[in-house]
C-alpha cells in the first residue's frame, strides 16, 4: 500500500467539482500503471486527526464544546474495496456517487 498527500493549487481548482474531476482522473491513471491492482483516494487519511466535521447537538452556541461531534471523509469509488473493508449492508460507492447523490452502505 502506498499513501501520499496531494495539494492542488486553489487558484486552478476553485470548485469542488474541479477537484473531484482531477482526483477521479488521477485515480484512473494510477489504476492503469503497471503493478497497480487497485487505487482510490480519501480526503484526510483515517486516524490522522484531520477530518471534516460538525457538531451534532441542538444546544446553544456557547455550550458547543461539550456537544458530540461527527467527522466524515470523502472517498472515491473503489476506496473500501481497495482497502479490503467489507460491506455490511447496502451497496458500494461507484462513479455516480457525488455531492448530489444519496448514500451507500455501512462499513465495519
Amino acid at each position: 500500500m502506498l499513501t501520499f498527500n496531494l495539494a492542488l493549487p486553489e487558484t486552478q481548482y476553485k470548485t469542488s467539482a474541479s477537484v473531484s474531476q482531477f482526483i477521479n482522473s488521477f485515480v484512473r491513471r494510477l489504476e492503469g500503471e503497471a503493478g497497480v491492482t487497485s487505487a482510490a483516494a480519501v480526503f484526510g487519511l483515517p486516524l490522522d486527526g484531520d477530518s471534516t466535521g460538525a457538531r451534532a447537538s441542538p444546544v446553544p452556541e456557547n455550550d458547543r464544546a461539550d456537544s458530540p461531534s461527527l467527522g466524515m471523509r470523502v472517498v472515491t469509488s473503489g476506496y473500501f474495496e481497495t482497502l479490503r473493508i467489507p460491506l455490511r449492508s447496502g451497496r458500494t460507492f461507484d462513479a455516480h456517487d457525488d455531492e448530489r447523490s444519496g448514500g451507500s452502505g455501512d462499513r465495519q
